[in-house]
């Protein structure tokens, strides 16, 4: 049986990272039969590296490594883009002989996207027979692009499903033991009208340090008026949402106050997904086609969900940790891999959802960077195809008040 344990080598500044790459969760690395045999391969100009066993095509190796190649039809031959030149030759410093031998012959459907002659192949096509030298031209590089996302001015009516709370307490004596909880439960419903009220563990674990570091004045966080998400001693103000567009090819990030309504700060990223497949099919058709394919496209969003995340509160100057609660849209394909669903149905008709209505989630099982009782809003679709970027779009751009008919297009 061929082993699927590889070691990754990535060179970084001036030093080469070594380690166990059974986690090519996040590759790409498709299952097809490898032989026990492994090469080195090393790409340049970036000097990523590693070793991995023969069979393994080189657009696979270089998702491994992070290597950015594009690759907008995801490997199916459909592009043409994916071009890598193999170096001739002994590479004393790596210590591999390359030659262009070292890989499978180009097929025919290969080369009509190639010129003739040429020394270039196909990374998705070129599996790997012996160590290599990969060079990757400027052209065939998956580029960083400059995004800029502005958002828009609206006047609206602030009414945020999160609000803050300032509450005065008795503190506890002999003849009042009650709970720290039912106390404050009982403030909260005579000071604030607020009943039957719950506690998320995380402001739990912190309920009694915050009570008697503010001398039982607390400031609590409340979302939906049903749940005290956080307990801050004393009065403390600040709460903060992040509004999400999940899109197929960009994803943007704003970072709001949410009782002022101001927009503190936005930041926006290639989605990472554009590795795996420009267009909404090639996506679907990857996470079916490849065992965990569905984990890593999931992986891939979650993950620069949390980067965008970082980055918004890094520019705002507030902890990524006191993001309360965030609104995320996008198309029904993107919010299906965002929630790690099966896309499956929605690449052949009649095109149907996992789920269609509005939702509201922890945002800790998805693994999202937030604060600990942080509330995730996923807005509802309208049909297979038609999701919750347009819903987003209606709601900000109040059609229905024209009085002519008109026109949203999402240019993506």
């Amino acid at each position: 049986m061929s082993s699927t344990f590889y070691i990754i080598e990535k060179t970084v500044s001036r030093f080469t990272i070594t380690s166990p790459a059974c986690c090519l969760l996040m590759s790409g690395v498709r299952k097809v039969f490898m032989s026990n045999k492994e090469a080195s391969i090393i790409f340049l100009p970036s000097g990523r590296r590693g070793r991995f066993p023969h069979g393994v095509t080189l657009l696979d190796a270089a998702r491994a490594l992070g290597e950015p190649i594009e690759s907008t039809c995801g490997g199916h031959l459909l592009c043409g883009k994916c071009q890598v030149r193999m170096e001739s030759g002994a590479f004393a410093r790596f210590g591999v002989h390359s030659s262009p031998d070292h890989v499978s012959p180009p097929t025919e459907e290969e080369l009509r996207w190639l010129p003739s002659p040429t020394p270039l192949r196909l990374a998705c096509n070129a599996r790997i027979q012996g160590d290599l030298v990969v060079f990757v031209p400027e052209h065939a590089r998956m580029h960083r692009q400059t995004i800029r996302k502005v958002a828009g001015q609206r006047t609206i009516e602030v009414v945020p499903t999160i609000h803050q709370v300032y509450v005065e307490l008795s503190p506890p004596t002999l003849a009042d033991r009650r709970s720290d909880w039912e106390r404050l439960a009982a403030g909260l419903a005579e000071q604030w009208n607020l009943k039957d009220v719950r506690i998320a563990y995380p402001a739990l674990r912190s309920l009694q340090s915050a009570l008697r570091e503010g001398n039982w004045r607390v400031t609590a966080i409340i979302w939906d008026e049903s749940l005290v998400i956080e307990v801050r001693p004393g009065y403390r103000e600040g709460i903060w949402g992040l509004a999400v567009d999940v899109g197929s090819t960009t994803m943007a990030a704003y970072l709001c106050d949410l009782q002022t309504g101001d927009l503190l700060a936005s930041h926006a990223m290639m989605n990472p997904q554009v590795a795996y497949g420009e267009d909404l099919m090639s996506r679907i058709s990857y996470a079916a086609q490849n065992e965990e394919g569905l984990k890593k496209l999931h992986r891939a969003v979650i993950g620069a969900f949390n980067r965008l995340a970082g980055e918004a509160a890094r520019k705002a100057e507030i902890g990524q940790e006191d993001i309360h609660e965030a609104v995320i849209v996008g198309n029904t394909t993107m919010m299906t891999l965002f929630l790690g669903l099966d896309p499956r149905s929605l690449g052949e008709a009649p095109f149907t959802l996992a789920h269609r209505d509005a939702m509201d989630w922890p945002a800790s099982p998805l693994k999202l960077r937030l604060h600990p009782a942080a509330n995730i809003h996923i807005l509802p679709a309208i049909a297979g195809h038609v999701g919750a970027d347009n819903v987003a779009a209606l709601l900000a751009e109040e059609p229905e008040t024209l009085s002519q008919p008109a026109l949203i297009i999402d240019v993506g």
